[in-house]
């Protein structure tokens, strides 16, 4: 005799489920990325040395807007608001510069204090003092980490400029190879730090060379920066370039900004009878 099968049924309104096969299609080895040639596209963090002209800088973007957290700079002549307050007038701000299309720069001044304002608020409406206090195996960290994320990544959902800015600090960082060493970065707490280093397509100190007001793209021995561009910010021999000079002005400023993005400034530490030279025409006299 053969064994008995056992068979259920469908119950009413229930249907068998026929697997799909899954649409999603991996791009041909031809359809590569092509890194954006308009400056707007990347997310850039720029911190330096408090009065160097970080926030100058910064308004000189396109249509720039510049969330204040800082006392309110009477000295510049700029597109701001204050952001003083806490963190859903925070939000209410990226909101409304997302939505205002007059807005394609949106500059956060300080990241340092506004993921503080991010925790502060998280932290109120669970009624504690500090995340720690939950043992809750990180769940509270994870939730500030997610808001902050959220809010800022909104805007370049939206395909908007976002600056990002703050102060400098030497701190023990531990390298790749394991050893510890001091390094100069920004003064935003290790989370929000974390944050920049995860979104921020370029990230540079801004202090100075000498006398002058300078620019430094790719880390030294003891800097942090973040430019693993090979395509932007070379010399016009397309050689990577590690630290350019501003000018006085911050119009100055951002126009060599500009002019490095587009490989066209040389290095300031590149001797000058090693850039090439052009030939001069001999003039010809005219019989």
């Amino acid at each position: 005799r053969l064994a008995s099968v056992k068979y259920r049924v469908p119950r009413t309104g229930e249907r068998l489920m026929k697997k799909e096969k899954p649409k999603f299609r991996l791009p041909r080895p031809d359809e590569v990325n092509e890194p954006p040639k308009n400056i707007l596209q990347y997310c850039i963090t720029i911190f330096g040395e408090k009065g160097v002209g970080k926030t100058s800088l910064a308004a000189q973007f396109p249509n720039a807007v510049v969330g204040m957290t800082e006392p309110r700079r009477r000295n510049l002549r700029i597109r701001m608001v204050s952001l003083d307050k806490d963190w859903n007038y925070t939000k209410e701000f990226v909101d409304a510069c997302i939505e205002d299309d007059s807005v394609e720069t949106v500059v956060i001044d300080t990241i340092d204090r506004v993921y503080a304002q991010c925790l502060a608020s998280i932290c109120f409406d669970k009624g504690i003092k500090d995340p720690g206090q939950m043992n809750d195996y990180g769940a509270t960290w994870r939730e500030i980490k997610d808001e902050f994320e959220r809010t800022f990544n909104s805007v370049l959902y939206a395909e908007k400029g976002l600056v990002f800015l703050s102060h400098a600090q030497h701190r023990d960082m531990e390298m790749r190879t394991g050893e510890t060493r001091s390094l100069l970065v920004p003064t935003c707490s290790p989370a929000a730090f974390n944050y920049i280093k995860a979104v921020a397509d370029y990230a540079f100190y801004y202090g100075y060379h000498g006398m002058n007001r300078a620019l430094y793209l790719r880390g030294h021995e003891d800097l942090w920066t973040g430019c693993g561009s090979s395509d932007h910010f070379c010399d016009p021999e397309g050689n990577p370039v590690r630290t350019i000079l501003l000018g006085d002005t911050p119009e100055e400023a951002y126009q060599t900004f500009i002019q490095s993005f587009d490989n066209n400034v040389w290095d300031v530490d590149r001797k000058e009878e090693e850039k090439p030279t052009k030939k001069k025409k001999l003039k010809i006299p005219v019989s």
